[in-house]
């Protein structure tokens, strides 16, 4: 799990800094602060991984701001957003102990590369979604279970989508998948892995029995979640595979 905290001043800026992070990274947990009184009491109370900052935020206080990171989250990095092109502003934010600048406009890809290098570069394959086409998942839920589409996964977690009038509510509390690779990968499977739901969202709607709509695709994120020596060496290798068939590609 990645504990990030966004401080900015602008909540455009915020919503559009959240929205990219949870798309990007599977296991993200955002805490968000619009002001430096605001980020010093959640400091407090909180260890990140990694911290992200407005420019602003950072020249109207940047001391104070600078302070408190250090004596309550002493070695966490921080990132800096801003849309600075002078070469000697840059400069001066680095020797405040900003290490880490992305200068807008950037894509939700350009702020995952620089937050992976940030927090630890060891954790860099654990997050790296692959898109591994023709693969399953088997939702295993009380009374049934439940198949969908892998978009992608990575060795922590897995972005999935799921089609047709059966989709339910059970999906939230659910707590163990299995994951199911093509013929490219020896048809291999991962069987019964607990997983934690770290989000759902309704993408379509049957509106057939309007006003009683029920949704008919929903997207669903999981944290992969304690697995064997066995699974993860598994899926490592399945994930390496599809790494080398992609750059083949290229």
């Amino acid at each position: 799990m990645t504990n990030i905290l966004i401080i900015h001043d602008s909540k455009s800026s915020m919503l559009l800094l959240k929205t990219y992070i949870m798309s990007e990274l599977s296991d993200a947990v955002v805490s968000e602060a619009s002001s430096i009184k605001q980020s010093e009491q959640i400091l407090d109370t909180k260890k990140y991984d990694v911290i992200i900052c407005g420019k602003q935020i950072v020249e109207d206080g940047s001391n104070d701001l600078m302070n408190k990171i250090k004596s309550t989250n002493r070695n966490c990095p921080i990132i800096l957003i801003t849309s600075e092109s002078s070469q000697k502003k840059l400069n001066d934010f680095k020797a405040s102990g900003i290490n880490h600048i992305v200068t807008s406009p950037f894509s939700s890809v350009d702020l995952r590369s620089v937050i992976l290098e940030a927090c630890d570069l060891r954790k860099r394959r654990a997050h790296e979604r692959i898109s591994i086409p023709g693969t399953k998942i088997i939702v295993h839920l009380d009374h049934h279970d439940l198949g969908g589409e892998v978009i992608n996964i990575s060795e922590s977690g897995i972005l999935c989508d799921f089609f047709g009038k059966n989709i339910n509510s059970e999906l939230i509390n659910s707590t163990q998948i299995s994951i199911l690779f093509s013929s490219n990968f020896k048809n291999a499977d991962l069987k019964n892995l607990s997983c934690k739901l770290l989000r759902l969202n309704v993408l379509g709607w049957d509106d057939n029995l309007f006003p009683e709509c029920l949704p008919n695709h929903i997207r669903v994120v999981w944290q992969i979640i304690n697995m064997s020596f066995e699974d993860k060496k598994k899926l490592t290798d399945i994930l390496t595979l599809a790494e080398n068939n992609l750059s083949k590609l290229h």
